[in-house]
């Protein structure tokens, strides 16, 4: 059994997946995503190298924001290219019912 990110079509359905929930949350709750797109953390950078408390807090922040501003940029995908976003989400579903369609008929 292989994860999805070997196989390049569950890679594709997980991506769209995240396209297309991070839209819909970012237009039901926008201040979830759109709070956390561009912290600067940048600034603690320069004060990280004295103490190393300042450090583990630098990073936490940076790997926090970059996190969700990930999340930000799929909903941003999903708003400008959203055509396009339906369009794949179709043909994937359209492709993963083929081989179960033919399986049933085939079968019976």
């Amino acid at each position: 059994m292989q994860s999805a990110l070997f196989h390049f079509d569950a890679l594709l359905l997980v991506i769209l997946l995240l396209i297309c929930t991070c839209t819909y949350v970012r237009q039901t709750v926008p201040g979830m995503v759109d709070s956390r797109k561009d912290k600067n953390v940048s600034v603690l950078f320069f004060l990280s190298f004295s103490l190393p408390l300042l450090q583990l807090v630098h990073l936490t922040l940076f790997v926090y924001y970059s996190f969700f501003g990930m999340f930000w940029k799929f909903a941003r995908i999903g708003e400008r290219l959203s055509p396009y976003v339906s369009i794949c989400c179709m043909i994937m579903a359209v492709s993963g019912l083929i081989p179960v369609l033919l399986s049933g008929w085939m079968d019976g």
